[in-house]
């Protein structure tokens, strides 16, 4: 739909279907053609209608700071605990403070201003409408702290927007990227955080939470060939007893573990407990380690075009790699639903304990055989690729 006759609002859209522009405003995110994929985080920096609007500026929290197309500060956030706790507003030489109060879902239901008096009061039907008591604050962070254009109504999460009125994400998820077998509403393409939007949360639109950072180590020489002598000589990655010039670290957790719990038995006799896992998130962070050849500029036509066609290659091969690891991460997150841990005792507590305990060695257990089918995985490419046994030859 590129016009809302309702509301008279014209939408756009990228190649993949994701809105860029609502009734007048154009948004602009950090990596625009690849938000939903692997190395790409679909942080918003910029939102913008003509000469006004607003840019987005990011820490490790969440947006930290919000300053006009000019570059001049508006607002800043502070966090406690990745919860928004507080804004400071700038306008001209005067500031203003303003305190949020959030629930589990991080969604601020109250916001008062420096002298406790409430300036913004309402409820948030389950699936994230708004019921308006007070509303003398400019506070556009609603349902689970994310951002709601005032121009559609829809909340940003990142990879897709989320229509609260609905309750449904306004565009599909990836096919096959997050659906298991045991659970058939994970089928549902659209549906908003399992359909428990009372307990559950959905922090992006996505199921495996994936960063890819890539960094340079120096190294010299005169020539390509001395550059890449020298490469194998300080080259920090390092595997197995042997050195190579670009490799791909991953490093893979599980977050956000939600479960179900079943209990049967007597207290104080013999009690019996069932923890069986929900839902949970996997998370990827995968560093790429690549050569920077310093004199690379001084360098001959020939040496230079030599050593850019290697990197070139190098970094493609490695690509590869992170692939591989993003798959693997998938096939853990569809692995993780109805895991499950059984333990007994004569309370109620010692069970508990045995089931939790059972239930962490078997999460353990998949991810070890994850992590080994994965590393299987990518010696074999490795062995099938040109550029995998150009590396092992030369470190030998």
């Amino acid at each position: 739909m590129t016009h809302d006759a309702t509301t008279g609002n014209n939408y756009s859209f990228d190649q993949e279907n994701r809105i860029t522009g609502a009734a007048g405003y154009a948004y602009t995110v950090a990596c625009p053609e690849l938000p939903r994929r692997r190395n790409a985080d679909g942080n918003r920096v910029e939102k913008s209608n003509g000469t006004t609007g607003t840019i987005y500026w990011y820490m490790s929290p969440g947006i930290v700071g919000e300053s006009d197309l000019t570059g001049s500060l508006k607002s800043e956030y502070v966090y406690f605990d990745g919860e928004r706790v507080a804004r400071k507003d700038f306008s001209g030489s005067t500031t203003s403070v303003a305190y949020y109060f959030s629930d589990h879902l991080k969604t601020a239901s109250v916001i008062t201003n420096a002298a406790g008096t409430i300036t913004e009061d309402e409820d948030y039907y389950p699936w994230g409408g708004e019921l308006q008591f007070t509303n003398n604050d400019s506070n556009h962070y609603k349902f689970t702290g994310k951002e709601r254009d005032a121009e559609s109504g829809l909340d940003y999460f990142g990879a897709r927007y989320y229509g609260n009125a609905i309750g449904r994400w306004i565009t599909p998820d990836k096919p096959f990227a997050d659906q298991h077998p045991e659970n058939p509403q994970s089928w549902n393409l659209y549906m908003y955080a399992a359909n428990r939007p009372t307990s559950l949360i959905d922090t992006d639109g996505r199921e495996v939470k994936e960063t890819v950072t890539y960094k340079t180590y120096d190294v010299h020489g005169s020539t390509a060939a001395e550059a890449r002598a020298n490469a194998l000589a300080v080259s920090p990655v390092q595997e197995n007893g042997q050195t190579f010039m670009g490799g791909t670290q991953p490093a893979q957790s599980v977050v956000n573990i939600k479960t179900s719990e079943d209990v049967q038995g007597y207290e104080g006799v013999a009690v019996t407990d069932t923890i069986s896992v929900k839902s949970a998130d996997v998370k990827l962070d995968q560093t790429v380690i690549l050569p920077n050849w310093v004199e690379a500029d001084k360098a001959s036509p020939l040496d230079k075009a030599d050593w850019t066609g290697q990197m070139e290659g190098l970094k493609e091969h490695e690509d590869g790699h992170v692939k591989i690891n993003s798959e693997g991460a998938h096939e853990l997150d569809k692995s993780l639903p109805g895991t499950k841990g059984l333990g007994s005792g004569t309370t109620g507590t010692q069970a508990q304990a045995a089931a939790s305990k059972k239930l962490n060695g078997a999460i353990k257990q998949k991810q070890t055989s994850n992590q080994q089918n994965t590393q299987k995985r990518n010696a074999d490419y490795d062995q099938k690729t040109q550029h995998g046994l150009k590396q092992h030859e030369d470190q030998k």
